[in-house]
């Protein structure tokens, strides 16, 4: 189901598709008892549907209109969202 140790990464095609995705995986989960947090995603119309107490630390008291989206980190990899683009540091 997507899971990396404690992470969901998943990457979906469009917002709505997301925003079905989280709606549908929190669901399922909540079943169980568990809640899934720190939600992060490049898209803002999906932050905008995800509650501020679910969504990552850095993206609770973000200005959606006014600034950037900030780094993700996982997997050893980090994640631009802006750009979605991934990058990672080779140490020599």
């Amino acid at each position: 189901m997507n899971f990396y140790v404690d992470q969901f990464l998943k990457s979906i095609p469009t917002a709505d598709e997301a925003i079905d995705v989280y709606q549908k995986v929190t669901a399922l989960y909540a079943t169980g008892r568990f809640r899934l947090t720190k939600w992060s995603s490049n898209s803002r119309d999906v932050l905008r549907c995800i509650p501020e107490e679910e969504r990552a630390k850095e993206l609770t008291m973000l200005n959606f209109d006014k600034e950037d989206l900030p780094t993700e980190r996982a997997l050893g990899v980090t994640w631009l969202p802006e750009s979605d683009e991934f990058c990672f540091n080779v140490l020599i």
